[in-house]
C-alpha cells in the first residue's frame, strides 16, 4: 500500500464527482463503498485509514471507529462493515503499525503508536468532522469497536486504565465514544490488565466470544474474554457468546476462509446484536436487560450484568 500525499483523499474526490455522495452511491449497491484516506500525526508518520461511508440516510451520521487486531488489517472486516455501514454508520478504521499490510511494520512496542492512531483519528472526528468525508454530515457521535489487541484498544477508549499507569486515552467527554463494542478482548495480563482497570469504564460495553475462542497467553480459555465484561461497573454490560466460534469467528474475519453455513449464521448474528446495541444506547443509554436476554438462542447466549 503505497502512503497517500498528507491530507489528501485518494479516491473520494473521485467517487464524489460520480456519485454526488458517497453514501448515496452506496445505496445503489449492495456493497458500500470502500474509500481510503490519510492523516499525518505529530511526529511526520502518515496513517492509512479506510472509510466505508453509511449506505442509508442519517442526517447527521454516527461514526463506529474500528480497531483492527495484531498483525491484522482494516480490510479483514468487511463482514462487519458492510452491515454496519447498511444500518446508517460512518466506519473509519485506522491501520495500525502492527498490521501484516502496514509498509513499516512494527512488531514490539506498538501500544503507544495505536494509541497515537485512534486519538488522532477522534480528534479529526471532534475537530474537524468535514475532513473525514466531504459532503457528509456528522454528529460528532462516534462509537469505539475493535477485535483482539484492537478491542483493548476500544475499551481504553472508553475509560478502562492499564496496570501502572501505562498508555492512556485519557478522553474528555466531548472525545468520549457513546459505547464500546469488544470482539475478543484480551483476558487478565498479569501486571498489565486487570479488575481495577476494567472498573474505570465510563461507557455501556457490549463483549462478544464464542466457546472456542482460545489464544494462548492473551486468553487461555474462551471465558477469559468476559473477564472485563464481569468486572466492569455493574448496570452497563452486555455480552453475547457464540457456540462453536473462535477467534475469527472461524475465518469470517481476521484470518479469512472460506465460511461455513454455521459462521456466517452466526455473523449474521452477531451483527445484529451489535446493531441492536448501538441502537439501544442511542435511544436509552442502552437496550433494556429483558430485550437484551430475549435475544439469547441455541447458538449464542446473551448476558447482562
Amino acid at each position: 500500500m503505497s502512503a497517500p500525499r498528507a491530507g489528501a483523499l485518494p479516491g473520494v474526490a473521485l467517487s464524489l464527482a460520480l456519485c454526488g455522495l458517497a453514501f448515496g452511491c452506496a445505496q445503489q449497491s449492495e456493497v458500500p463503498a470502500r474509500l481510503e484516506t490519510s492523516i499525518r500525526l505529530a511526529d511526520g508518520r502518515v496513517l492509512a485509514v479506510r472509510i466505508v461511508p453509511p449506505a442509508a440516510s442519517c442526517e447527521p451520521c454516527d461514526t463506529i471507529v474500528f480497531s483492527h487486531g495484531n498483525n491484522l488489517s482494516f480490510d479483514q472486516y468487511d463482514v462487519l462493515f458492510d452491515e454496519w455501514a447498511k444500518a446508517g454508520y460512518l466506519i473509519v478504521a485506522p491501520l495500525h503499525v502492527d498490521s501484516e499490510q502496514h509498509p513499516n511494520r512494527q512488531r514490539n512496542e506498538t501500544l503507544e503508536p495505536r494509541l497515537e492512531d485512534y486519538t488522532a483519528i477522534v480528534d479529526r472526528l471532534t475537530d474537524a468532522p468535514a475532513e473525514l468525508l466531504p459532503g457528509l454530515s456528522l454528529s460528532g457521535r462516534y462509537f469505539a469497536a475493535g477485535h483482539s489487541y484492537g478491542a483493548l484498544i476500544a475499551q481504553m477508549a472508553g475509560g478502562i486504565r492499564l496496570d501502572h499507569g501505562l498508555g492512556e486515552l485519557p478522553f474528555d467527554a466531548e472525545r468520549q465514544p457513546m459505547a464500546v463494542v469488544a470482539i475478543s478482548p484480551p483476558g487478565p495480563l498479569p501486571d498489565y490488565l486487570s479488575a481495577e482497570g476494567w472498573l474505570q469504564l465510563e461507557v455501556p460495553q457490549l463483549v462478544v466470544t464464542g466457546t472456542d475462542d482460545v489464544v494462548p497467553k492473551f486468553a487461555p480459555t474462551w471465558e477469559a474474554h468476559l473477564a472485563a465484561f464481569e468486572a466492569g461497573p455493574a448496570g452497563r454490560n452486555y455480552a453475547i457468546v457464540f457456540d462453536g466460534m473462535d477467534h475469527y469467528f472461524n475465518g469470517s474475519f481476521g484470518r479469512l476462509r472460506d465460511p461455513s453455513a454455521r459462521s456466517l449464521t452466526a455473523i449474521v448474528q452477531l451483527n445484529d446484536a451489535v446493531l441492536r446495541f448501538l441502537d439501544g444506547v442511542r435511544q436509552s443509554g442502552g437496550p433494556s436487560e429483558s430485550d437484551w436476554l430475549d435475544l439469547s438462542s441455541e447458538a449464542a447466549e446473551t448476558r447482562f450484568r
